[in-house]
C-alpha cells in the first residue's frame, strides 16, 4: 500500500511531504499542487537519511526520482486512481489560478470526472475513482474519498 501524503503550509510556505514508512521526502511548492494516494514528488527538496539508499528502484547514474524509486506497483494504488484524481484537481486549480476562493474549492472537491460521449461521468460507471466523496458502484469502487 502507498503510506501517506500531506500538505503542509502557514502563511509563507507550502509543502508536500510524502512518506513510506519512516522514509519521508518533501517538495517545497511554487505553485498549484495537489495530492491524492499516490506518490507525486520526482525531485527532493529534503529527504530523511536512508531515503535513497533504501528507494527499490531506480538506476545509477540518474538523478534520484522519489515517486518512480518508491513505486507501487500493487491492486490497491492502481484502483485507487490517485495519479489520475490529482491531475483531475490540478486542473481544475490551474484553469482557475488567481481566482481560487473557497466556493471554487467546493466545486473541486464535488466534481465527478468528465463526461463520456453518453453524458455519464466516472462516478455513474462500476470502476474508476472521482475527486468527490459519496457512496460508490460495485465491487471494485465502494466509495470515493475527498479527504485524499
Amino acid at each position: 500500500y502507498y503510506d501517506n501524503s500531506y500538505l503542509i503550509c502557514d502563511f509563507e510556505e507550502y509543502w508536500v511531504l510524502e512518506t513510506i514508512g519512516k522514509l519521508w521526502a518533501a517538495k517545497r511548492v511554487t505553485d498549484i499542487r495537489s495530492i491524492s494516494n499516490a506518490l507525486s514528488i520526482t525531485d527532493c527538496d529534503l529527504v530523511s537519511a536512508d531515503l535513497k539508499t533504501n528507494a527499490q528502484h531506480g538506476t545509477k547514474g540518474q538523478k534520484f526520482n522519489f515517486s518512480a524509486s518508491y513505486h507501487q506497483n500493487n491492486s490497491f494504488t492502481k484502483f485507487g486512481e490517485g495519479v489520475q484524481r490529482r491531475c483531475r484537481a490540478e486542473q481544475f486549480l490551474v484553469s482557475q489560478s488567481g481566482s481560487i476562493d473557497l466556493r471554487m474549492m467546493f466545486s473541486v472537491l464535488r466534481d465527478h470526472g468528465p463526461s463520456d460521449p453518453q453524458g455519464k461521468t466516472i462516478a455513474s460507471r462500476w470502476t474508476g475513482q472521482t475527486i468527490c466523496m459519496h457512496a460508490g458502484m460495485g465491487p471494485f469502487r465502494p466509495s470515493q474519498t475527498t479527504c485524499s
